[in-house]
């Protein structure tokens, strides 16, 4: 069936089907009549049937859900694991974003998540770093890119880093605490966040947030993802839950001028 001006027709025989104007039926020539077992009326019952399947199956599918985000325990922030040695000059540079950890919707999650996501850090004279980033929506019809900047409060602890942009959005959220658990400088880097802590020092399960880096596009290897599954589930959120970051193509001007 398809639709033409104010008239629904029937494909095959092009008879009109409803005049929306006056909203009249028309069947087999009996005005006002209406039989339910015409041929047009089992298609519209028959597409109303399996919009609703289409329904059902979204909801119970991985659209409208998402893996279990924790792992059952609260973490102490002074007890995370975050990287050795850190070497602020080896770590600068561009990455890609890889994997987040999804919001508890996952239609919701696919609705606001940013896409094809680069990241460059700029190592400043001060020992801190100034932070460029851009990522895609719509297609590619909107690129917002940012400018911010990341700074280690405690000199003898440079991976516990805050993070803050320049922002309308970054102004509204502020100063986030931005943690390196691990990183192989090479090919991933794995960034941990708590926005909620308790009185006596745990990240709450809902305050707690993690992202995984990488220098290039190309899927990481199985022995990394497992060295980063390792990381990840040591600060009580489930790997599982992570998503990945679409890399579509889109925004590759605003990404190559946020690379240098």
């Amino acid at each position: 069936m398809s639709e033409a001006g104010t008239h629904l027709y029937n494909s095959k025989d092009k008879v009109p089907l409803v005049k929306f104007a006056d909203v009249k039926m028309a069947t087999s020539g009996h005005r006002g009549s209406w039989n339910f077992f015409s041929r047009r009326n089992k298609c519209l019952v028959f597409s109303l049937i399996l919009a609703a399947v289409i329904i059902l199956l979204m909801l119970n599918s991985d659209v409208l859900k998402s893996a279990p985000k924790y792992t059952g325990e609260l973490c102490k922030l002074d007890d995370i694991e975050l990287q050795k040695n850190f070497d602020k000059k080896k770590f600068a540079g561009n990455w890609y974003g890889a994997y987040t950890k999804g919001l508890d919707s996952g239609l919701l999650a696919s609705v606001l998540q940013f896409y094809d996501v680069k990241i460059n850090f700029i190592p400043q004279d001060d020992g801190n770093y100034l932070v460029k980033s851009v990522g895609s929506k719509f297609y590619g019809m909107w690129c917002p890119d940012g400018l911010g900047h990341m700074e280690s409060p405690d000199k003898n602890h440079p991976q516990k880093m805050e993070v803050f942009f320049d922002t309308p959005t970054g102004k509204k959220f502020g100063r986030k605490s931005t943690w390196l658990l691990k990183t192989d400088y090479t090919s991933y880097g794995v960034l941990y966040s708590c926005w909620e802590e308790t009185d006596d020092g745990y990240c709450t399960a809902s305050g707690a947030y993690v992202g995984v880096i990488q220098r290039k596009k190309e899927p990481l290897s199985q022995d990394k993802m497992e060295e980063i599954n390792g990381v990840i589930a040591k600060s009580c959120i489930n790997p599982k839950a992570l998503r990945p970051v679409k890399h579509d193509g889109y925004c590759k001007d605003v990404q190559k001028a946020i690379s240098s």
